[in-house]
């Protein structure tokens, strides 16, 4: 819990009137004059414009004559104990002010008025601090008076409702437009009197510090404090601090402290990652669902759509009984759109499974906001992807070679191991053959034991026994050389460990983050990886434990070294870097081994969603996955490195193209045969088929292709390079070392300001 300081007043310093010079106060002075008359260092403020190096040094004559500006701290003149005191905006920041469009909500209807039994009560004109205002974009304006009408029960008059679910991509603004509301209805409602004393922020542990952080930087002029509910700070506490209005708890203290939360009355709810409420029998659900407030807004940027279930217990949360029970929501809703997908289903049955999800989309679009990234890309500098195919090595061919053997010899055998187990050793391999370890005894790991007797002596491995490490070894000496600072991601611990390691090898400085770090450390971690004056430049990072919500612009270069089944999770971790703040261009490199257990699953994730789309929530867990045998089969099959030229997914997409850079060209017939193709893999009926443009009938086509390669078109539009890859683009990516290394590679350039 941060104490607050009374406003303390400085006299200034006596000079004469003769042989000296005057002390410049203004932030435009003059540093080496400062340094002569009182020798001590100079204050931020001349250190930032006396560094500006497009600024001239100020004459003498300019720093005399440079008008004094002051920020006065001034209180009215009362008898109270604990007086209150404001900031004397100067000249410049009142003119700053009026230029700033204000932002003004909405009215309430006559019918809401009644509604909330206003009585004699006059609505009020209900507007944003100008102290936020100024620093809100264009969407986060929308996205701020959204959530005021949501919550205000504005956009829910019948039937009544004030939650809302704001499902912004990452990087968005989502908490600043949380911070812009909640300040708001601190100050005032849409009856003039404020509708929230009392506020509450649940969030990740990795989070807290954050929405601290965020919540100082934005209204640290305006008195608002903050009480973080940790190991020292009890939740019985903050009942008994009345001048701090928002309480910050994690997910996992909360239901340790769930007991306190009843002395407390709370106006408003924000549910970080809110995702992780759409089980109702989780214990935090149970826990916010007994809080008595009106008012709840969930932010998430992975919103759920492919379960219905799922998707009504967070509508269920936000705005209780406005589906009714369950079982009313299933029959009315999730029932007949879940039918209408089928395959083979009547015609009848389509029309009345499209005709419910319209009606689910008009209600809950009422309070649910969805905004793509692409509103802030003209905000960012220009970005690189680059998926990079990498060679697998003699001793990662000839591991899985033997790993897939042994499955085949054994599958239905006691000691068989299943298939989940063999993708999980099958991905250690393609990170690097070292982490394939005995653990334990056993039948399931007999595999382990036959291929860790295939490794040579740990002292004669290294980085050229995986081609993705050796690639990590490059680009880490090649971004040393420029001053550039990179954050590594992986999902296995041991991973970063053997790159820990790495680092360890050539002296590099590196921080850490995983599940292992403490929640405090964790907010300390990142300030200093982003302080340019840090001489840290490699971030080693845990997609499972810091994948989602960190702000690592300090980094411009960020790889992708394994992947993940849910596309989510990846876009989640590939987005650290490229967000608000970043200056400098950004080139994210996603790793994958070829013709391996990695490049299938590359397809799979693309299958799910657009590689550059929008994020959706897959809601599989890798326990939970299920494959067919036809899908097994083609996970586990072989392709011997050396009788190939190209990798499978350039392969599946049947591309034409000379593999030089250039993307390809589009071709009118291959897309008429595609959507016939798709129409087929969709299995869609004779009369929906009319509504496409199709090629015609008697024109000759070739075989359908497979689902994957129909929803693989999203890489058409990047540049295709074929090994050997051009070295004027390998030098542009700190690549010049791995011509050898690299089989193919796609490189999408998203331009700044686009």
């Amino acid at each position: 819990m941060r104490r607050s300081s009374a406003p303390s007043m400085k006299r200034p310093l006596e000079h004469s009137n003769t042989n000296t010079i005057p002390e410049v106060s203004s932030s435009e002075g003059c540093k080496d004059t400062a340094l002569l008359n009182f020798h001590q260092k100079p204050s931020a403020s001349h250190d930032h414009s006396s560094n500006r190096e497009d600024q001239a040094e100020p004459s003498l004559n300019h720093c005399v004559n440079t008008p004094t500006i002051y920020k006065v701290v001034w209180g009215k003149i009362s008898t109270r104990k604990h007086k209150t005191w404001e900031v004397r905006a100067s000249i410049e920041e009142r003119e700053e002010q009026k230029l700033v469009e204000p932002l003004i909500m909405k009215k309430p209807s006559f019918e809401h008025q009644f509604q909330n039994h206003a009585g004699n009560a006059v609505p009020a004109e209900v507007h944003v601090p100008t102290c936020l205002t100024k620093h809100l974009r264009p969407h986060q304006r929308e996205g701020v008076a959204f959530l005021y009408e949501c919550v205000t029960g504005l956009r829910m008059v019948e039937p009544p409702g004030y939650g809302a679910i704001l499902a912004d991509e990452m990087g968005l603004g989502k908490t600043l437009q949380c911070i812009a509301l909640m300040y708001t209805l601190m100050k005032t409602g849409p009856y003039g009197k404020p509708l929230a004393k009392r506020i509450l922020i649940v969030t990740p542990s990795s989070l807290v510090d954050n929405w601290d952080r965020e919540i100082t930087k934005w209204l640290r002029h305006e008195r608002i404090f903050t009480f973080i509910v940790g190991p020292t700070n009890k939740l019985k506490l903050y009942a008994q601090s009345p001048h701090i209005p928002i309480l910050i708890i994690s997910y996992e203290m909360l239901s340790k402290q769930i007991a306190e939360l009843a002395t407390v009355k709370f106006d408003l709810i924000f549910c970080d990652e809110g995702h992780r409420l759409k089980n109702s029998n989780v214990k935090a659900f149970g826990v916010l669902s007994r809080i008595e407030c009106q008012r709840r807004i969930l932010l998430t940027g992975t919103p759920i759509q492919n379960d219905l279930q799922e998707f009504f217990s967070l509508i269920n949360f936000v705005n209780p009984g406005v589906f009714g029970a369950y079982q009313d929501f299933k029959a009315r809703y999730e029932t007949p759109i879940v039918i209408s997908q089928r395959p083979g289903v009547l015609p009848q049955s389509i029309e009345l499974g499209m005709e419910r999800l319209n009606e689910l989309n008009a209600i809950t679009g009422r309070f649910v906001l969805r905004r793509t990234q692409e509103v802030i890309n003209k905000y960012l500098p220009e970005k690189h992807e680059v998926v990079v195919f990498c060679f697998p090595t003699e001793l990662q061919t000839k591991l899985t070679r033997t790993a897939l053997s042994f499955y085949e010899s054994e599958k239905g055998a006691k000691t068989s191991i299943s298939p989940l187990q063999l993708i999980t050793i099958l991905k250690k391999i393609c990170n690097h053959p070292s982490l394939v370890s005995v653990q334990g005894t056993g039948d399931p790991e007999s595999l382990v034991h036959l291929l860790a007797g295939q490794l040579p002596p740990w002292q004669q491995m290294g980085p050229n026994d995986s081609a993705k490490l050796g690639i990590v070894e490059a680009l880490l000496e090649a971004l040393l050389a420029v001053q550039e600072k990179i954050v590594i991601v992986s999902y296995f611990s041991k991973t970063l460990d053997m790159i820990a390691g790495l680092c360890e090898h050539y002296n590099y400085k590196y921080c850490r983050l995983d599940g292992s770090t403490a929640g405090p450390d964790r907010s300390k971690i990142v300030n200093v990886f982003n302080n340019p004056s840090s001489d840290i430049f490699i971030f080693l990072l845990s997609a499972k434990a810091g994948g989602t919500g960190l702000n690592l612009v300090g980094a411009s270069r960020l790889v992708l070294y394994d992947n993940d089944w849910n596309p989510a999770n990846d876009l989640q971790a590939m987005s650290r870097v490229w967000r608000d703040g970043q200056r400098k261009p950004v080139f994210i490199y996603r790793l994958l081994t070829a013709f391996s257990i990695e490049e299938r699953i590359f397809h799979r994730q693309i299958s799910k969603t657009s590689l550059s789309g929008t994020v959706v929530d897959q809601k599989q867990k890798l326990s939970n996955l299920n494959f067919s045998d036809d899908e097994l089969k083609d996970l586990f099959s072989f392709i011997d490195p050396n009788h190939v030229d190209d990798c499978l997914t350039h392969s599946l997409l049947e591309c034409p193209c000379a593999g030089i850079g250039n993307p390809p060209e589009p071709d009118q017939d291959k897309q008429d045969i595609d959507v016939r193709d798709a129409l087929e893999c969709a299995e869609v009926s004779p009369e929906e088929e009319s509504r496409f443009r199709v090629r015609p009938a008697n024109v000759r086509r070739n075989k359908p292709r497979t689902k994957y390669a129909l929803k693989m078109q999203e890489l058409m539009r990047w540049e295709h390079h074929r090994s050997p890859v051009s070295e004027s683009v390998l030098k542009q990516l700190g690549l010049s070392r791995c011509t050898e290394d690299v089989v193919f590679l796609f490189r999408n350039i998203v331009s700044a300001g686009k």
